[in-house]
């Protein structure tokens, strides 16, 4: 539920709130891989691309196929 909340928070542009929301979710998951995928995304909106960087390879290290997670670093580089 943190992470949907994440995600909405972060489509409305609350970047602050989406990190709470998912940094929650990580508390209660630490090894959910969609979690670090969608708190490195909120990062990377709020312009802070080695955190966002981080997360991402967080998000890899608990799920190598995430194939979206190697995207935003492509991306990111």
């Amino acid at each position: 539920a943190m992470k949907i909340l994440g995600k909405y928070y972060r489509k409305k542009e609350m970047y602050k709130a989406s990190l709470n929301a998912y940094n929650e979710a990580i508390e209660l998951r630490p090894k959910d891989p969609e979690a670090h995928l969608g708190l490195g995304i909120t990062y990377w909106k709020m312009g802070e691309s080695i955190m966002a960087t981080g997360a991402w390879k967080r998000s890899l290290q608990l799920k190598p196929e995430n194939n979206e997670a190697k995207g935003w670093l492509i991306l990111a580089q």
